[in-house]
């Protein structure tokens, strides 16, 4: 199907849906129609044509799927007039995979809040809460990070695993690329393509947890957005070690 971006109608009609679905109100089919109907959508130039994807897809795949599909789009409708991605677009590319974004539906389970599918651009918070969106934040990601950014997107589109919320939660983080790259370097098994078991772990000497605190700390002293990943990891104390030697 060749996108279409939803208009002022059709974000309202798509926000009704969810609002109703959430609330627990009368089953409604989903309202693919929005998307070809005149009068709850416009054309987009040069827009992409969007397959529907297998349920066995990841985020990561997805974003990949994507970017390849969005290079001839306007890089403003991607980001929208302040960075928080424009909602007419990013509202339209989860309203087409909504049925993936949101496994269960038709057996009765309910949407997600309404930023998962159509970007909050306009209240005091909506810069914190981007990456809520299961599309847009995905894709942004992706674009940061490339395949480094995989570790962050190893589950399908509908789940938001901890350590891509662990990251994005942060403008620091998501800023910092030698963090994400010493995440693989330490904590990702790129021949399996998983995190390795017990990267996470509570009160565990070179876990997750203790990379994000020593992290902040070497931010007093180094230009982190300067450094890459090696270079962070020679700088980590001797408690990591046993991770690097998994590399």
């Amino acid at each position: 199907m060749r996108l279409r971006m939803l208009n002022e109608d059709g974000l309202a009609a798509f926000s009704d849906f969810l609002r109703n679905a959430r609330n627990g109100g009368a089953p409604r089919p989903v309202p693919e129609a929005l998307l070809t109907n005149a009068m709850t959508s416009s054309e987009i130039p040069d827009a992409p044509d969007l397959e529907l994807l297998p349920a066995q897809i990841t985020r990561y795949e997805l974003a990949q799927y994507l970017d390849e599909r969005f290079r001839e789009v306007d890089p403003k409708l991607i980001e929208g007039d302040r960075g928080l991605g424009d909602r007419g677009f990013w509202g339209a590319v989860a309203l087409r995979y909504f049925e993936l974004l949101t496994p269960g539906f038709r057996a009765g389970k309910a949407p997600f809040a309404e930023n998962c599918y159509i970007p909050e651009t306009r209240s005091s918070m909506a810069g914190l809460r981007f990456f809520r969106h299961r599309i847009a934040g995905v894709v942004r990601v992706y674009k940061r990070f490339g395949t480094d950014s995989e570790p962050l997107l190893l589950t399908p589109p509908g789940e938001q695993s901890s350590l891509y919320v662990t990251i994005t939660d942060s403008v620091f983080y998501t800023e910092t690329r030698c963090l994400v790259e010493a995440i693989n370097l330490l904590y990702f098994d790129a021949r399996n393509r998983r995190l390795r078991r017990g990267y996470d772990a509570a009160d565990e000497p070179g876990t997750l947890r203790r990379l994000l605190a020593v992290l902040d700390q070497l931010d007093l002293t180094y230009d982190l957005l300067g450094l890459d990943g090696k270079t962070l990891l020679r700088q980590l104390p001797e408690e990591f070690d046993v991770w690097k030697k998994r590399q």
